[in-house]
């Protein structure tokens, strides 16, 4: 498992003009932990634009130290295949894995420990964990806001290929 965690830039959309555009005009709204490579996120990142469509949020009965509930974003149609406890299956991957201890820190609240991390996406398996039902509107605008880049990119690629020719 290959997990990429990272921060929330603002609690909910009605702060995200508080934050700066990058130069494609997108905001920032969650701050990735440097991995060592991207080469997994972007393909993760690739394979949820591509579907997310059939993605959806699902509660889970696990809350913070603020009472806030987890959400996990997960592909709905690979869930109708699987077992009911599923959802409580990939949570507890992330949580009891000795590596990725910031889960744990974060429930109980040992923000010491935590270094602030509050998003958790796991891109080998294409998921993503947070707290608060806020966030969904954040990681909605995160992941069109990719897409919508990633389309760009590739148009331009296309018409500089095409005056190669």
């Amino acid at each position: 498992m290959l997990l990429q965690t990272g921060k929330f830039m603002i609690n909910n959309m009605s702060e995200i003009d508080n934050i700066d555009s990058d130069k494609e005009g997108i905001k920032k709204v969650i701050d990735l932990d440097y991995m060592g490579q991207r080469r997994p996120e972007i393909d993760s990142m690739m394979r949820i634009e591509n579907s997310r469509l059939e993605y959806d949020f699902f509660p889970m009965n696990i809350y913070d130290k603020d009472n806030k509930q987890l959400y996990i974003y997960f592909n709905k149609e690979i869930l109708k295949e699987k077992r009911e406890d599923y959802l409580q299956r990939l949570f507890e991957y992330i949580y009891l894995k000795e590596d990725t201890l910031s889960l744990f820190y974060y429930i109980n609240g040992l923000n010491d420990y935590n270094k602030g991390t509050n998003f958790w996406w796991n891109v080998t398996s294409d998921y993503i964990l947070f707290f608060g039902e806020e966030k969904k509107e954040i990681i909605k605008y995160y992941i069109d806001a990719c897409h919508k880049k990633d389309i760009k990119e590739e148009t331009i690629k296309r018409k500089v290929l095409n005056r190669l020719k």
